[in-house]
């Protein structure tokens, strides 16, 4: 039995050094002052490259595959396709006049490009490296937003005071829905049921019914409100409050602010992590970046940027070796209504909670006598790293298959729960060092 589980932790260590994927996204922050975009690195929160792109660069968005970034330079009247493998500019493509907004459809095939001067939308198709269509919308477009599902595009029109709606199979615009005055930032939930948006001057957030095209609620923020972004389950609403110098927490289920956080001076773009756990601001006057845990929602660092940082879009992408968007939380061991349902058919320790078999004996646990912080490492690990390969997933299998025998030799064996904590202690070094 104790070959059992030291090889599970020799199978994670393997896997460890071997995978690729073993990282933090990065955050591509747009430097509108200085012409450049800061490459962040989330695992350090460190600048590792600066890169040259066009004039006044304003919006941003990473393709979902993490191995494009598109830029739109406002004064420029175009985009930048930076390659995130060499942090190089690999094409420059002309849209509308003042383009502000940028959003790229799911499938990583189309970049929909909000022209501030021209109140267009160009569709730029990344096969081609061109524009293949330019949409009509509203008067000033800023922000931009696809569904999940790639079918529908939101623009922010930020003079008419209302958002378009595009159909993205004729590219052409199917609704027109008035919100707040000047709405600026949009974005849509994980389920594409909500449409969230930012209006700039009246101090709210419109919330749009996508199956109506209609707004439902309407919730006071801060002073200017700007950006916004959803976290990955879609419960919270990260606002960036432009002259309020905060960032408006939302909880979508009562769609009430829970929380206000001071950051930088003038926040614009915000975005959250992949794993939802932090979530960055860019600060215009102040060249800075505020990192805020979700968990406490606290800023924990703030990383020095270039001049005039905006950020305005989806600027965290995804690593580029990442082959599945399968995780633990959906319901990798089955799924079920009761916990006598996980029980019959996984054994001793299984429950059911939020319809998925979980199992809660977890000899890391144990061995680590509840440290947070450590528990919340070897979490994070075990979601964000090893639940996204096949790989992967078996070794969590493995491991769960073997907790309850474990957890009771651990119980009757102080020596052998000292040799498995200093197993894992193992593990987190070598964690530490990629």
């Amino acid at each position: 039995m104790r070959k059992s589980f030291v090889l599970f932790l020799v199978l994670s260590v393997i896997y460890i050094t071997a995978s690729d994927s073993y990282s933090e996204p990065f955050a591509y922050i747009t430097n509108s002052m200085a012409s450049t975009v800061s490459v962040i690195d989330t695992a350090t929160n460190i600048v590792t490259a600066t890169i040259p792109v066009g004039l006044y660069p304003w919006g941003v968005a990473v393709n979902p595959s993490g191995t494009k970034v598109y830029v739109a330079n406002n004064y420029g009247n175009n985009v930048s396709v930076i390659d995130t493998a060499t942090n190089s500019v690999a094409a420059t493509i002309p849209v509308g006049n003042g383009p502000m907004g940028v959003a790229v459809n799911p499938s990583g095939t189309s970049v929909y490009v909000a022209n501030y001067n021209s109140n267009t939308v160009s569709v730029i198709d990344t096969a081609t490296i061109s524009v293949a269509a330019t949409i009509n919308v509203g008067d000033v477009p800023i922000g931009v937003a696809v569904n999940p599902s790639g079918t529908k595009v939101y623009v922010a029109n930020g003079n008419s005071d209302t958002v378009s709606v595009i159909d993205t199979a004729t590219n052409s615009v199917t609704a027109t829905i008035n919100v707040g005055y000047r709405p600026m930032g949009v974005a849509v939930n994980p389920s594409g049921t909500r449409v969230y948006v930012a209006n700039q001057n009246s101090d709210t957030v419109s919330v749009i019914d996508t199956a109506t095209n209609s707004v439902t609620a309407t919730i006071n923020v801060g002073d200017v409100p700007y950006g916004v972004a959803i976290n990955p389950s879609g419960t919270s609403v990260y606002v960036t409050n432009n002259n309020g110098v905060t960032v408006s927490v939302i909880d979508t289920a009562t769609n009430s602010v829970t929380a206000t956080i001071p950051v930088g001076l003038e926040p614009g773009g915000v975005a959250v992590n992949p794993s939802g756990t932090s979530v960055y601001v860019a600060n215009y006057k102040s060249n800075t970046v505020s990192v805020i845990e979700t968990a406490t929602n606290n800023v924990t660092a703030t990383i020095p940027v270039g001049n005039g940082p905006a950020a305005f879009g989806n600027f965290i992408g995804v690593e580029p070796t990442t082959t599945t968007t399968t995780t633990i939380k959906e319901c990798t061991y089955g799924s079920c209504e009761t916990t006598p349902d996980c029980t019959a058919a996984l054994g001793p320790g299984w429950i059911c909670r939020n319809g998925c078999c979980e199992n809660v004996v977890c000899p890391a646990s144990l061995a680590l006598e509840g440290d947070k912080a450590q528990l919340d490492a070897i979490r994070h690990f075990r979601d964000d790293v090893l639940s996204q390969t096949t790989e992967g997933q078996e070794i969590i299998k493995l491991y769960y298959q073997w907790s309850p025998v474990i957890v009771q030799a651990m119980e009757d064996d102080e020596q052998f729960k000292e040799d498995v904590k200093e197993m894992i202690d193992g593990v987190f070094e070598l964690i530490d060092s990629k």
